[in-house]
C-alpha cells in the first residue's frame, strides 16, 4: 500500500526594490503559500496570478506602494487566506474577490485609503474572518456583507467615517464577534442586531457619536462581553437590558450619564432584579454618595420601586444584574 505525502511549499520573498514581481517568480505554478510582505515598491501584479491557481494563502502586509490588485486574483479559487493589512496606498479590492470560494480569512486592517469593499464580498460564502480595522476611510459597508453565512468574527474599529451599519446586519447568525470601537461616526446600530443569535462578544467603545442602543440588544442570549465605556453621547441604555444574560460582562468607563427609560407595564421590575447581586449593601457605599446609598438601600429592602429618581436607572437595573466597570 503506497502512501501518499502532500508537502505544502511555501515561499517568502525579500523582493525590495521591485516593482513588479518578475517572471521566474510569477510563473511557479507549484507554490501554496506567498508572502511578499515588506515589499515596499511593489506596484504590479498584473502577471503574478496566472499560474499560481495552486496558491491557498497569499500575504501582501506593508506593501506601501500597492494601489490595487488585479481581476485575475479571481482565478486563486483554492485561496483560503488573503492578507493585506497595513498597505498605506491600496484604494480598491477586484470586483473578482467574489470568485474566491475558499476564502476563509481576509485582512485588510490600516488600508487607510480603501473606500469601501466590493459587492462580490457578498459571494464569499466559506469567509469566516474579516478584519477592516483601521481603515479609516471606509464609509460603509455593502449590503451583501449579510449574505456571509459563516462570518464569526467582524473587527470594524477605528474606521472613523463609518456612520451606520447595513440594517440587515442580523443576518450574520453565525457572527460570535464583532468589533466597533472608536468609529467615531457611528451614530445607532441596526434594530436586526438583536438576530445575531451567536454574538458573544460586542464592542462599541468609544463611539463617542453614538445615540443609542436598539431594544433588541435584549435578545443576544449568548453575549459574555459588551463594553459600552466612553459612549458619552449615548443618552439611555434601552429596557431590554433587564434581559440580557446575568453572566455578561458590562464595561461602562467614562460614562458621564446615562438613563433607562420606565416601562409602565412592569410593576415589580426590581424584585426579579435586585437579588441577583451578592454584596451589594457594601458595593453601594463603595460607589455611590449618601444619598444615593440611601434610596438604592430602600429599593433592595422593599424590592420594588414603581417610579426611582431617573439618574438611579442605570444603577438599579445594571449595578445588580451584571458586573461591570465603571
Amino acid at each position: 500500500m503506497m502512501t501518499c505525502m502532500c508537502i505544502t511549499v511555501i515561499m517568502e520573498v525579500q523582493c525590495r526594490g521591485w516593482d513588479r514581481l518578475p517572471d521566474s517568480v510569477a510563473e511557479l505554478a507549484a507554490v501554496d503559500a506567498v508572502d511578499l510582505s515588506e515589499c515596499t515598491d511593489l506596484r504590479g501584479l498584473e502577471n503574478a496570478f496566472t499560474y499560481m491557481t495552486k496558491l491557498i494563502a497569499l500575504v501582501f502586509e506593508q506593501c506601501d506602494a500597492l494601489t490595487e490588485l488585479p481581476e485575475t486574483l479571481g482565478q486563486l479559487t483554492l485561496l483560503e487566506t488573503l492578507e493585506l493589512s497595513n498597505c498605506a496606498r491600496l484604494m480598491a479590492l477586484p470586483t473578482s474577490l467574489g470568485q474566491l470560494k475558499s476564502l476563509a480569512k481576509l485582512d485588510v486592517s490600516y488600508c487607510g485609503l480603501l473606500t469601501q469593499l466590493p459587492d462580490s464580498v457578498g459571494l464569499l460564502g466559506d469567509l469566516t474572518y474579516l478584519d477592516c480595522s483601521g481603515c479609516t476611510s471606509l464609509t460603509r459597508l455593502p449590503e451583501s456583507i449579510c449574505e456571509l453565512g459563516q462570518l464569526q468574527t467582524l473587527y470594524l474599529d477605528t474606521c472613523a467615517q463609518l456612520t451606520c451599519l447595513p440594517e440587515t446586519l442580523g443576518r450574520l447568525t453565525a457572527l460570535r464577534e464583532l468589533y466597533l470601537c472608536e468609529c467615531m461616526r457611528l451614530t445607532q446600530l441596526p434594530d436586526s442586531l438583536g438576530q445575531l443569535a451567536s454574538l458573544t462578544m460586542l464592542d462599541v467603545g468609544l463611539c463617542i457619536a453614538l445615540k443609542r442602543l436598539p431594544e433588541t440588544l435584549g435578545q443576544l442570549t449568548q453575549l459574555q462581553m459588551l463594553d459600552i465605556s466612553g459612549c458619552n453621547a449615548l443618552e439611555q441604555l434601552p429596557f431590554s437590558f433587564a434581559h440580557l444574560p446575568r453572566s455578561v460582562h458590562i464595561s461602562m468607563k467614562g460614562l458621564q450619564s446615562v438613563r433607562l427609560p420606565y416601562d409602565n407595564n412592569v410593576k415589580d421590575i426590581h424584585s426579579t432584579i435586585l437579588p441577583y447581586r451578592d454584596g451589594v449593601f457594601e458595593y453601594l457605599r463603595n460607589h455611590n454618595t449618601p444619598l444615593k446609598v440611601m434610596l438604592l438601600t430602600m429599593a433592595c429592602r422593599r424590592r420594588c420601586i414603581r417610579h426611582p429618581p431617573p439618574e438611579l436607572w442605570a444603577y438599579i437595573y445594571v449595578g445588580f444584574c451584571f458586573p461591570y466597570e465603571i
